[in-house]
């Protein structure tokens, strides 16, 4: 019967979980993505826009077990959603360019994995298949970071946040989000997971506001910014309902999540909200001795690496 799990099934679905974990270099089984950077840069390329993609296509392909799973759906989700957030930040830390991008790889991994945990396949695969072709040109124009770098002086300044720029950005990202998803026709609010997506969607919206703006006294600035945030919200929505189109009857049907999986949605937005904000406040917490404590933890992974090699040397 649709809908019903079969017996045993709850346990395939979260092997399937736990495969795609392992193939995606999820947290803690990231450290392999790290130590491969020293091979030549087209390799990387490869291994980064396709190699890592078998995790999220082997959720989508045997999707139909998986969304019966709570269990799986949470395990997709908490595993997902704090390894996108861990890499993310650590990212940031890195002076190495390719271990940057590695982490980069990590973490939009785990985003495509809680996606498929929120139930958003369609949108899961549109994101692989724009990650691979960002991916593969990233490190292929890694050289050109040097030149880059040195055009600034070695260094990226990044503004103070004013609070007034933070205040305004929140509600004009809604806005923008409600205005385009009303226009497209799609209720925004028709599924639990749509609406976790979205709520991470405007934190990214209101972000880039914030970074774009801050500071900024020219209107025409402040006028590029909004149209540049209005863009890529018309973007996210014509490319999800393209997605959705082309895999109508690729894809499974999410069926309404229980309350444990509702909770492990709401903490996963909760999450994102707290590392935002912390990532917005960055500048101003620049000098701090926490935050510089917290730099160079951040520089080693939170040592899970040494501590995961050390596990398994002990196995041995």
């Amino acid at each position: 019967d649709a809908g019903v799990m079969p017996a045993g099934a709850g346990w395939a679905a979260v092997l399937i979980v736990l495969a795609a974990v392992l193939k995606s270099a999820m947290f803690p089984f990231h450290g392999w993505l790290l130590e491969v950077m020293e091979t030549p840069t087209p390799v990387s390329a490869l291994l980064h826009a396709g190699l890592l993609n078998a995790g999220t296509f082997l959720v989508v392909r045997l999707g139909e077990p998986v969304i019966l799973s709570a269990p799986a759906l949470q395990m997709l989700m908490l595993v997902g959603g704090f390894t996108a957030l861990f890499a993310s930040t650590a990212m940031i830390t890195q002076s190495s360019v390719k271990v940057s991008l590695a982490y980069s790889s990590a973490a939009h991994m785990g985003f495509m994995l809680m996606l498929c945990g929120l139930g958003a396949h369609s949108v899961a695969i549109m994101h692989l298949v724009a990650h691979s072709f960002y991916k593969a040109h990233a490190f292929l124009s890694a050289g050109s970071v040097v030149e880059y770098t040195g055009a600034f002086g070695g260094q990226k300044f990044q503004a103070k946040p004013r609070p007034l720029t933070m205040a305004a950005s929140l509600p004009a990202a809604l806005l923008m989000y409600v205005t385009v998803g009303t226009l497209a026709g799609i209720d925004l609010t028709a599924k639990p997971g749509e609406m976790a997506l979205g709520a991470i969607f405007v934190m990214a919206v209101t972000y880039l506001l914030v970074q774009a703006s801050n500071g900024a006294r020219d209107r025409f600035v402040i006028t590029r910014t909004m149209l540049a945030a209005g863009a890529v919200t018309l973007a996210f929505f014509a490319l999800e309902l393209m997605a959705a189109w082309i895999l109508a009857d690729a894809v499974a049907y999410f069926p309404q999540p229980d309350t444990a999986t509702l909770a492990v949605m709401i903490l996963m937005v909760v999450a994102f909200a707290v590392v935002l904000l912390l990532n917005t406040l960055r500048p101003a917490m620049a000098g701090s001795r926490a935050w510089r404590a917290a730099y160079v933890h951040l520089k080693h992974g939170f040592y899970a690496n040494t501590l995961f090699d050390r596990l398994i040397g002990a196995l041995r």
